[in-house]
């Protein structure tokens, strides 16, 4: 009597990693009717995904602090306005006699004041000021145009990492998407395979009960018929779970099973692995953000050794002052009271001593140069070992694929001879039911090669930037 031979714990392995990343997801979704594609959902991940629209504001923000350094170019102009009250405005002042001259009365001279007087003032108690500044840098030795240049390096980098980003989210959308049709794929084979061995279980109890067979055979069978419903029940929970995380990038409903449209890839592209290392580089929205901030850091550091002491930074700045006894507008005689002053000054602002500072700004700036450098070589070296690795898995499975195909198409042969054996009684129902069970287990290995080289496939196109 034949046994068992069905490694059915591996069917499911690539699901349960992809829902185990992958599902960090928020309150269960509701499930929505209609067709989805894998195009479909990836185009609504990169508009809806949280990360995506992070992304996108980074890229406004970066550009608005750009705008901002380019400001520092022109003009501002500064308002200010006060109030003040005064407690104390009682004054007096003595005048002494003779303190004016004197009038010729020959024979004398008379002094004016003629005596000593004394003048008690009470001065208002309010005071208005207003006082309008322009200011207009005029030489900075370079500040502003690097400040400007790291602005714009900065926004180069944030949109690389949208790219890069964007970029992320069509792998994982892929792969959990294909996720979920392979365990649609996959439990309609293990819902088959389960009901055919308990056709099997069925006949080794009715044989155990003639004598015909040990109570060894009925729980052997019965055994692979618990593995087969925990894998059917493994299998089911991992594409709900696939389906939530479909609902979770996609920030809409949960898709029916059904409604996965997309099939999986079975044909490779011709693959030149110099010529995706090239796409690889060209098209990398890393390496493009690390050289990015390879230049910013170099610039930084350029700075750092060209802000030398004893450099003037001279700045240009109007002022017009005008101040009032009384209230403005609100008081009659508050243009008799009032008046106004134009200052113009130039100034400057040289640095004399700072302990150092200079010294260590330069050597941090230059350490970040370095850092900087060294990433991008780093990224850029690599670059042909990540392309060699993805380049080498989709040909593994690729011929993988061609050996499930190949022992799937023997498994099917065997089980219709099988079915020709039984219907001429040659072979006992179990044997027939056996030969079934291998046609879905070739079937079901075949399902899983195609996922595999689906995935393959999809991590080289992440690896070349989607250049596939």
């Amino acid at each position: 009597m034949r046994g068992f031979d069905m490694p059915m714990r591996t069917i499911m392995k690539p699901t349960l990693a992809v829902a185990a990343v992958l599902m960090l997801v928020l309150p269960v979704s509701v499930s929505v009717a209609g067709e989805l594609s894998v195009e479909d959902a990836v185009e609504r991940t990169l508009r809806n995904a949280d990360s995506a629209r992070r992304g996108r504001l980074e890229v406004q923000r970066s550009t608005s602090a750009l705008r901002a350094a380019q400001a520092e170019r022109f003009p501002s102009v500064s308002l200010s306005l006060s109030g003040s009250y005064l407690t104390d405005t009682d004054r007096t002042f003595d005048l002494e006699a003779g303190a004016l001259g004197t009038i010729p009365d020959d024979p004398e001279l008379i002094p004016i004041p003629p005596e000593d007087v004394e003048f008690d003032i009470a001065l208002p108690n309010t005071v208005y000021r207003a006082t309008a500044t322009l200011e207009q840098p005029l030489f900075t030795w370079g500040q502003i145009s690097r400040g400007i240049d790291a602005a714009r390096l900065d926004r180069e980098i944030r949109r690389a990492e949208l790219r890069e980003t964007e970029q992320d989210l069509r792998r994982d959308v892929r792969e959990v998407y294909f996720g979920a049709v392979f365990a649609r794929e996959a439990e309609q084979l293990l819902a088959e395979m389960h009901r055919v061995t308990g056709d099997i279980v069925a006949d080794r109890r009715l044989n155990y009960a003639e004598g015909t067979v040990t109570r060894e055979a009925v729980l052997e069978a019965e055994a692979q018929l618990a593995e087969l419903h925990a894998a059917l029940t493994e299998t089911r929970e991992s594409g709900e779970d696939a389906r939530e995380a479909l609902a979770f990038y996609t920030r809409g409903g949960r898709p029916e099973i059904g409604g996965l449209s997309s099939s999986f890839r079975a044909s490779v592209p011709t693959l030149s692995e110099p010529e995706l290392v090239e796409l690889a580089l060209s098209g990398s929205p890393r390496r493009d953000a690390l050289a990015a901030q390879r230049r910013q850091a170099e610039a930084a550091a350029a700075a750092a050794r060209g802000d030398r002491p004893l450099l003037p930074q001279l700045g240009l700045e109007i002022s017009l002052e005008g101040y009032s006894e009384r209230v403005p507008y609100l008081e009659d005689d508050w243009r008799d009271r009032s008046d106004y002053t134009v200052i113009i000054s130039i100034g400057s602002e040289i640095s004399l001593f700072d302990s150092g500072r200079r010294r260590w700004s330069i050597t941090e700036a230059e350490q970040r140069a370095s850092i900087a450098r060294t990433g991008l070589e780093e990224l850029e070296r690599g670059m042909g070992l990540e392309v060699r690795r993805a380049v080498g898995g989709v040909r593994r499975e690729a011929a993988t694929l061609e050996r499930r195909e190949a022992e799937a198409a023997f498994a099917e042969e065997r089980y219709r001879n099988a079915q020709v054996a039984y219907q001429n009684e040659t072979i006992t129902r179990e044997e027939e039911r056996l030969a079934r069970l291998g046609a879905l287990e070739a079937e079901a290995a075949l399902i899983e090669a195609r996922y595999e080289l689906e995935r393959a496939l999809t991590r080289l196109e992440h690896t070349v930037a989607d250049a596939l």
